[in-house]
This record gives structure tokens, C-alpha cells and sequence, in this order.
């Protein structure tokens, strides 16, 4: 029986055939079971990559509501809370999914057989409740009402989009962001335009984020009806212009600086470029992917410059 010591951990993690970009995607897991293994397909059920924009799109939100920097329990607690009800969400995904999974992304964790579903199941409530105890505690209950609200229609979005399309996505998450602003400031949610602005500036950018993978949604439904990959891509360039009419009236409503308008300038132009080349031949995966991981850097940088320049404001 092998023994599994620091020197084997080590060569296990140095295994060529482990894909770390897989892990941290959620696309891939090892399927040879042994301690380290589980370890990685559970890691991998949380897709990293996507999960890490639950916390600052909740922190921009906090920012903004605040005009000020957050205290170090609010930025650290709120950051671990959002990450995990995140991930929990990608947990439950690929649970409901797993049929489907092994047809489309057969390399997943659960559908290679790395991670059981009862275990993922168990995970996802583990995480839950960690994230929705940490956020009563605190911050509020309104909160954890968003919190649940989110996590109860992101369970639902299997069927729906099965039944209705892929853009019944994009609502769910985008409410991570009204979680930062009544983490903080539940007095004004309904009385302030302003988390309802970002609110829509997240819908927009989720929608031309998950449009941009037209070779994984290929003739799929994405509002009651099915698209062709170039016109699915055609719809991502047209999102992202709507998402980034709504960030300048953002800009506008809270007179951020003009550095603030150049950023979002420059990372949508950014995007156009590859969305130029991806409407061309959006079947080329080299092309398409780069363009879906250029709207996912988007949102990275759009949430640290909503949060920086409201600290200015």
C-alpha cells in the first residue's frame, strides 16, 4: 500500500498527466482514486477560475456601497462567505448535471467517477452552510435572504435552461453584487438606484461572458430558441456593448474619475478584438476561447476598478 508522505504528494501534484488548468476550470479531475486525487476532484467541483468572481463581484458591491474601504473582517469574511456559496452553486450544478456531464464533459468529477454523488451532495451543504453561517454572523439576514434567493434559483438552472435557454443564467449571479451592497447597506437597497445599476452591468456582462463560448453552446437554446455559433457570437458583441452603454451611465450617475471610463474603454475593446475573430470562425476553439477568457478578465478588472474608484468618490 503506497504511503502518502510529503515526497509523494510532491511527485503526484508533478505528474504531467494532472491538468491543473482543467482543475481550477472545473472541466477536468483525475479519475484514479487515491487520497491526493479526491483532494483535486474536489477542488475542481468549485471551479476556481469562475468561483473566484463571486468575491469581488460581492466586494464591489460592498465598495460601492460604502464610498470607503471595508474593514479587514468585512473584506476577509465576506470574501471566504461569497467564495463558498460560490463554489456550492458549481457543486450543485454538476450534481444536478451529472447525465448530461458525462456526455459533455465527461473529464468532470463526477462523471469520471472520482468524486461520488452523495460526497459532492454533502460538500455543497457543508459549504453552504459554512458561507450562510459566516454571513449572519457577520453582516445581516438581508444578506443571507439574497444569498439563499441566489442559491435556490442557481439550483433551478439546470431545468431551466434546459427549458427555456442559456440566458436564464445570467439574473442569478448578478445578484452576488446586490449581496455586497446590503452586506453593508440594507437600508437603501430599494431606495438607492445604484446596486440595481451594477445589478444590471453584471446581467450584461454574464450574458456576453457565457455567449462567448459558442463552441460549447453550439445550436443549444439560449432564449426558447436555438442560434447558430456565429450568430450566438454575433449576440455576445452585442451584450457587451449593452453592458458597457450601462457602465457609462454608471459612471455618469457616481462622477467617477475619467481613468475609470478609460479602463472600461480599454477592456471592452480588448474583447472586441477577440469577438472580432470569433464572429469570423466561432468554431474554432483556439479563437473562441480566447475571447471567453478575455470577457472573464473583464469582470475581473471591471470589479477591481468599481471597487477602487468608488473609495475616490
Amino acid at each position: 500500500m503506497k504511503t502518502w508522505n510529503l515526497k509523494n504528494i510532491q511527485k503526484n501534484l508533478k505528474n504531467p498527466q494532472i491538468n491543473i488548468e482543467g482543475i481550477l476550470q472545473g472541466t477536468w479531475a483525475p479519475s484514479e482514486k487515491n487520497p491526493i486525487n479526491i483532494i483535486l476532484g474536489f477542488i475542481s467541483l468549485q471551479r476556481f477560475f469562475v468561483a473566484i468572481m463571486g468575491p469581488l463581484m460581492f466586494l464591489s458591491g460592498m465598495f460601492l456601497a460604502l464610498k470607503a474601504i471595508p474593514s479587514i473582517t468585512q473584506l476577509i469574511v465576506g470574501f471566504i462567505a461569497v467564495y463558498l456559496l460560490t463554489a456550492t452553486e458549481h457543486t450543485i450544478d454538476d450534481f444536478i448535471d451529472i447525465k448530461r456531464d458525462k456526455k459533455k464533459w465527461p473529464d468532470r468529477a463526477l462523471p469520471n467517477g472520482i468524486i461520488s454523488r452523495p460526497h459532492a451532495g454533502l460538500y455543497a451543504i457543508i459549504m453552504a452552510l459554512i458561507g450562510i453561517i459566516l454571513s449572519y454572523i457577520f453582516f445581516n439576514w438581508q444578506l443571507v435572504v439574497v444569498e439563499i434567493s441566489a442559491l435556490s434559483l442557481g439550483s433551478a438552472y439546470p431545468l431551466l435552461r434546459d427549458k427555456i435557454g442559456y440566458l436564464t443564467l445570467p439574473p442569478v449571479p448578478a445578484l452576488i453584487g446586490i449581496g455586497g451592497w446590503a452586506s453593508v447597506r440594507p437600508e437603501t437597497l430599494f431606495t438607492s438606484p445604484v446596486p440595481w445599476i451594477l445589478y444590471l452591468i453584471f446581467v450584461g456582462w454574464q450574458s456576453f461572458h457565457i455567449l462567448a463560448m459558442p463552441w460549447a453552446i453550439k445550436y443549444e437554446k439560449l432564449l426558447f430558441v436555438k442560434f447558430s455559433p456565429r450568430n450566438t457570437a454575433i449576440m455576445s458583441v452585442l451584450f457587451s456593448i449593452l453592458t458597457f452603454i450601462i457602465i457609462i451611465y454608471l459612471f455618469i450617475e457616481l462622477q467617477f474619475h475619467l481613468l475609470f471610463l478609460f479602463i472600461v474603454l480599454l477592456l471592452t475593446v480588448l474583447f472586441w478584438s477577440a469577438a472580432y475573430s470569433m464572429v469570423k470562425t466561432p468554431l474554432n476553439d483556439n479563437l473562441t476561447f480566447r475571447a471567453f477568457k478575455i470577457a472573464t478578465s473583464y469582470n475581473i478588472f471591471l470589479c477591481i476598478a468599481i471597487s477602487v474608484f468608488s473609495i475616490w468618490l
